[in-house]
């Protein structure tokens, strides 16, 4: 289930964020919610490096805000907060446009792949222009022939679910692929997990096992190369089940600690 930034909730708000659930009916059983696989990469997966992240872009925001005259040197901590929320200066609406970023470039490389149309820069924000140049770079070196792309899996041993990018052939080799969008180009250990969990889920559907786990990332530069921003994340199954383990484990913790801090809250 799927619902665009804009649609309304059922209590009829305009979503602030795009909104995508999971549920899989087992042999026509009863149907059960999944988490998806960016859900269990939170768990099992953490960002050292959003907290400075997430301080930089607050910093950047109040100061953007004082430069445009929306904040003066009265102003409370508490203002400068609500300022950098309202004119979406802050750390959650930079990942907000990354999230829309991402969907773009998604959306042009599964049309590229269903029909072969070329996209055109003057159609799509200045913004997203050198990460759509670097996907154009890629597609001419790689020349990936796709097997399947955007397509939802769902692992109904493991329990989850989630939308692999791609699988196509690349070099003759039937490789699954994540396709990420980074401003400089930087693999994640994430995107190994996630790769890795999106060829056990199609496997599990019936999908021929992929001879690589690949990971493509896309830099704003526009400069995308073979050797900087492509790496094969072959890992052993032992290290997914390791990871789904250590999930599994954290669940009742977490849940456990959540119903305890709303507990204080009230």
């Amino acid at each position: 289930f799927e619902a665009e930034a804009g649609w309304l909730t059922q209590r009829g708000e305009p979503r602030v964020k795009p909104y995508r659930k999971y549920v899989w009916s087992p042999n026509d059983g009863d149907p059960i919610k999944l988490p998806s696989t960016s859900a269990i990469l939170d768990a099992i997966c953490p960002k050292p490096g959003l907290a400075p992240w997430s301080e930089r872009m607050g910093i950047e925001g109040a100061l953007a805000a004082f430069e445009a005259g929306l904040l003066t040197k009265r102003s409370r901590a508490e203002d400068a907060i609500a300022v950098v929320r309202e004119h979406h200066l802050g750390a959650e609406a930079a990942k907000n446009r990354a999230a829309k970023r991402g969907l773009n470039v998604h959306a042009i490389n599964e049309h590229y792949m269903n029909t072969g149309e070329i996209p055109k820069l003057s159609e799509h924000p200045s913004e997203h222009h050198g990460y759509i140049r670097s996907w154009v770079r890629m597609i001419l070196a790689l020349k990936p022939e796709p097997i399947e792309v955007e397509q939802v899996v769902v692992h109904g041993d493991d329990r989850y679910a989630g939308r692999l990018d791609m699988r196509a052939h690349i070099g003759g080799l039937l490789s699954t692929v994540d396709l990420k969008t980074q401003e400089r180009g930087g693999i994640y250990a994430g995107a190994h997990w996630q790769v890795n969990l999106y060829e056990r889920a199609a496997v599990w559907c019936g999908a021929e096992p992929a001879s690589h786990r690949r990971v493509i990332v896309l830099p704003a530069s526009g400069d995308w190369n073979l050797e900087q921003h492509t790496t094969i994340a072959d890992h052993e199954a032992w290290r997914v089940d390791a990871a789904l383990a250590w999930w599994r484990a954290s669940k009742p913790v977490e849940s456990a600690c959540q119903a305890r801090n709303r507990a204080v809250r009230s």
